[in-house]
């Protein structure tokens, strides 16, 4: 899977209800991460914590109101090429941000 694509590979589906996390690693020093529930990602609905993207628009609210938070992880292996995914925060989400050997969900699939 290339993961420099625009849009998916065609082993990757473009959504996906029952995608859960596939991989995790151990994340880095000095770096935020949250822990979220429930939160939406092309239908799927994951929970678990994540690594915050280094980005100035890391935060955002979308169309109807739901806030959302850019987070460094793959669906399928696939990363866009602007940006990390984009997690629609539903319920509340938690920063973390004294951590020592925390892992932290890196890919979503099957």
């Amino acid at each position: 899977m290339n993961i420099d694509d625009e849009h998916p590979s065609n082993d990757a589906p473009h959504t996906d209800a029952e995608a859960k996390p596939i991989k995790w690693e151990l994340a880095p020093s000095n770096r935020k991460v949250i822990e979220v529930k429930d939160a939406l990602y092309r239908n799927a609905v994951l929970s678990g914590k994540f690594l915050v993207a280094q980005s100035a628009n890391a935060y955002g609210t979308n169309k109807d109101g739901h806030k959302t938070i850019e987070v460094e992880c793959y669906w399928y292996g696939w990363k866009p090429k602007t940006r990390w995914m984009r997690l629609t925060v539903i319920n509340e989400e938690i920063e973390i941000t004294a951590y020592s050997n925390l892992d932290v969900i890196k890919d979503i699939g099957k």
